[in-house]
């Protein structure tokens, strides 16, 4: 049985952890010198090994150790510069371990003779633990622990004041690597205890990842860290290892930005399946607040939007440098006495970004843009490789190039010559003194020739706009350079990040390369482009040929395309093609379907099928389905089940639920909730809760949210709000907007104000567009304004038309007219239709038309107040 190369990497980074835990130290170095001098048979006795060995794997056999030994101190032997051994990389040192030429050749196939003989099982089950699907297990080969990690391991950036060298997990406030108190604190604690995504946000090196990681520390400590390698992120939430582990897990995604793009990204729906295991569970995440702005602002398309209903959905804690909190920053140079933070915070810089250097890396990035073109194009570039959502290091060739381009552009008086450009590299790379414990470039190798780099974040975020700069522009033409060779999913990425920042054209363009190679994702993608061209022929040709591969989102789209179109039964089976590739909008769009054509059977089993892997709308639906059925318990639990996922409309739905039982308590916190993510008529309900209150301070503000939403009703509510107050300028702008969007009060309640200023011809002109919205109101008082007139056919055409919404004023007005001209009988009949709508008028007209006709069986029949008959 031949092992592939993903499970030889699965299977060594299970071995490198279990040798680690055998020689207690992380440095391959003294790992190789302490086994090479354990070879004998006796040395590494087989408790030990047994004690290294986890749950579900068993402990390395002596001759794996023995091969190992060999190609360990062969890598360590072969160290070159920029290769950092304190970090465990299973990647890089595979990698390299496979080039270092025939002995370890031979190594290797030794060590696949020894997995072999270890199992009998096939080349999958050795993934089907954590290994492959993370990037940090523990000695045992399991998931940390929060109190067995450090933040440096999770992202923080190390200083001269803390590395993960020196930080020990049972002294976090110790006297060099204090942890300063930040005004988030609490707020973060309450909201990583539930079942959501929380995403800390702020400008870079504000202390997000410490802060984030405190917060879990004090929280949580004996959680399990799940940090995921992203390019099988997409597998995390159905992968058994994941569904079945009872410890309670906290996903940690520092950075969330690499996680968002991509076929393997996180998605609203792989969001709710990850919460949904029965462990305790929540995701946190870390994001720079330019990319948290643009992604906030993301348009309903598949390109941003789910990336924009992720962001609405999640808990936002905007954490700020120390020097926007007096607190903070007092606490923080207390904390830190030699690090000059009073000089720094005259500057505009905080704690987080002292610590990290960024004054000293910044600054030399600005001396190299006056004093040195080479340096300052090589920094540059690596920045906007970055920039365009790269998430690869930008290996030392291209760097070159790219740079080299880049003078040619801006310096065309400059000398290019290799040298020149790798002196500029090596400077770049190189530490800077004193305040800095990190370079502008990180670097590390790629292999045993090439270096790879990536630029320091705060320069990114500097180039983006941050410490009061202004953002520099990427070069258009770097999109296209720095993609010459990317793969597809590369190019997927990069023209996503160009959508985001707002350049269409060179997303089509690049997302194109890679749809004309195939792609199933950018072959759909480039379908939706075309769509929001408004070119839906295009927009289906290249969905199909997405479908053609089985893309899921393809297939759904497909769907809805021609359910916009009434062809509901071809529409129903590209739904179900989609639903059976697993697509979970698909199956509720199906029991949608079913729903609207009356078979509930159907629709509640598909439904119940989204739900179980997550769909929040199809909760919703199932609650809404319970409750017409009379089960308002079960419309409860699935309303709750929904509104854990952020559902805006759940979270409304329960409000409503509870309103109606007469809990305004609990409606009050529900409505409160979605109107919080931005459901409007939530908040124009959290005001009329307040109105009933005569809390009219509060419902006004409430209704100023809802109607800066686009709530009508809010906008009304205003204009009779300020009208009570006398202010009938802002009441008749509020009734203007609400008119705007068709509301048909409104605009009566303008042609009120009009009339209350003598303005006929304006009442008039909005009674219209009100009798025209259907307002019966209006079209009874355009009637009685053309009798006025005297033009009594135009009036009774308006009688008509608002006898014909059931009007009572108007059948009985209508009756006095048809009485006028002799029409006694149609006359009578009108009366009666408003008298017995109780109408008082129309009762004593019809009364009155008895007597004029000296009805005697009726006065016969009349009914004195004493309760006798009156004589005839």
């Amino acid at each position: 049985m031949k092992l592939s190369e993903t499970d030889v990497r699965a299977r060594l980074a299970i071995e490198l952890s279990q040798l680690r835990a055998l020689v207690g130290d992380p440095s391959y170095r003294k790992m190789a010198k302490i086994l090479a001098g354990q070879r004998s048979t006796d040395a590494v006795g087989e408790t030990t090994l047994r004690n290294a060995a986890t749950a579900d794997q068993p402990a390395p056999k002596l001759t794996t150790v023995v091969q190992f030994v060999t190609a360990c101190r062969r890598i360590a032997t072969h160290d070159r510069p920029g290769i950092d051994e304190r970090y465990f990389d299973p990647e890089l040192w595979y990698a390299r371990w496979k080039t270092l030429g025939s002995p370890e050749t031979a190594v290797e196939q030794g060590l696949l003779r020894a997995w072999k003989s270890e199992t009998d099982t096939e080349p999958g089950t050795i993934a089907a633990g954590w290994a492959g699907l993370v990037t940090a297990l523990d000695e045992a080969g399991e998931l940390p622990r929060v109190r067995e990690v450090d933040p440096y391991q999770l992202g923080a950036t190390e200083s001269r004041y803390g590395d993960r060298d020196h930080y020990n997990p049972l002294d976090r406030r110790s006297a060099t690597d204090r942890y300063v108190p930040r005004g988030v604190d609490a707020e973060l604690a309450a909201s990583i205890t539930g079942r959501r995504l929380t995403v800390v946000i702020g400008p870079s090196k504000a202390g997000k990842t410490r802060t984030l990681f405190e917060a879990l520390a004090r929280t949580c400590p004996d959680a399990r860290v799940l940090v995921p390698a992203w390019e099988r992120f997409d597998t995390l939430p159905a992968h058994p290892t994941y569904t079945t582990s009872q410890d309670p897990i906290v996903i940690w995604l520092d950075d969330l930005s690499r996680f968002l793009t991509g076929a393997t990204g996180l998605t609203p729906g792989r969001l709710t399946h990850l919460l949904t295991r029965s462990a305790p569970t929540t995701v946190v995440a870390t994001l720079r607040r330019e990319q948290h702005d643009r992604y906030h602002d993301a348009t309903e398309d598949k390109l941003t939007g789910d990336i924009g209903e992720l962001l609405r959905r999640a808990k936002i804690i905007d954490l700020e440098s120390t020097i926007g909190n007096p607190i903070e920053q007092a606490a923080a140079e207390a904390a830190y006495p030699d690090a000059d933070l009073d000089h720094y915070r005259e500057l505009g810089y905080g704690l987080g970004e002292v610590l990290a250097g960024a004054p000293a890396v910044l600054a030399s990035y600005d001396r190299a843009a006056r004093n040195d073109p080479t340096l300052q194009a090589v920094i540059e570039t690596a920045v906007d490789w970055a920039r365009i959502g790269r998430l690869d290091e930008i290996p030392e060739p291209t760097l070159t190039d790219l740079a080299a381009i880049a003078l040619r552009r801006n310096h065309p008086e400059c000398d290019i010559d290799s040298a020149t450009l790798t002196t500029a590299i090596r400077n770049a790379r190189t530490r800077v003194e004193d305040r800095a414990h990190i370079a502008a470039l990180n670097t590390r190798w790629l292999d045993t020739d090439t270096r790879g780099y990536r630029a320091f974040d705060y320069l990114v975020a500097a180039d983006d706009g941050q410490h009061y700069r202004t953002p520099r522009p990427i070069p258009k033409a770097f999109w296209h350079t720095a993609t010459r060779h990317a793969d597809h999913a590369t190019l997927l990425t990069v023209g996503i990040a160009a959508y985001q920042r707002g350049h269409p054209d060179i997303s089509f363009e690049v997302i194109r390369k890679a749809a004309d190679a195939g792609h199933p994702e950018a072959t759909f993608t480039i379908g939706v482009l075309y769509k929001e061209r408004d070119d839906l022929p295009n927009a289906e040709t290249w969905w199909r040929k997405a479908a053609d591969t089985g893309q899921p989102d393809a297939l759904f789209n497909l769907g809805v395309l021609h359910e916009q179109r009434g062809d509901l039964t071809t529409a129903e089976s590209w739904y179900r093609k989609a639903a059976d590739a697993g697509h979970p909008a698909a199956m509720n769009s199906l029991g949608v379907l079913h729903n609207q054509r009356g078979d509930l059977v159907n629709a509640e089993s598909w439904y119940r099928r989204a739900a179980d892997i997550g769909q929040p709308a199809a909760m919703n639906h199932l609650a809404v389905l319970c409750e017409e059925r009379g089960d308002p318990d079960g419309a409860e639990g699935w309303w709750l089940r929904a509104a854990d996922t952020g559902l805006p409309d759940a979270l409304y739905n329960l409000g409503v639920h509870y309103g109606e039982r007469g809990d305004l308590i609990n409606a009050e916190s529900w409505y409160r909730q979605a109107a919080f993510v931005g459901h409007s008529a939530a908040m124009y309900n959290v005001g009329v809760l307040h109105k009933q209150h005569d809390d009219l301070t509060t419902a006004q503000f409430w209704w100023h949210r809802a109607a800066d939403a686009s709530f009508p009703e809010a906008m009304y509510n205003l204009g009779v709000l300020y009208v009570e107050c006398g202010d009938h300028a802002t009441a008749e702008a509020w009734y203007c907007k609400a008119a705007d969007t068709g509301h048909s009060r409104a605009m009566f309640n303008l042609a009120a104000l009009h009339m209350e200023r003598g303005d006929t011809a304006g009442a008039e002109l909005w009674w219209r567009k009100a009798a025209d919205a259907g307002h019966a109101r209006a079209m009874f008082n355009l009637g009685v304004l053309h009798k006025q007139r005297g033009d009594e056919a135009e009036a009774e055409a308006w009688f008509r038309k608002a006898v014909d919404t059931g009007s009572p004023d108007a059948l009985n007005i209508l009756g006095v007219l048809r009485n006028q001209l002799g029409e006694e009988a149609e006359s009578e009949v009108l009366y009666r239709k408003a008298a017995d709508t109780g109408h008082h008028d129309a009762m004593f007209n019809l009364a009155l038309s008895h007597e004029l006709r000296d009805d005697h069986t009726h006065r016969r029949n009349l009914v004195s107040p004493s309760g006798r008959r009156r004589s005839s």
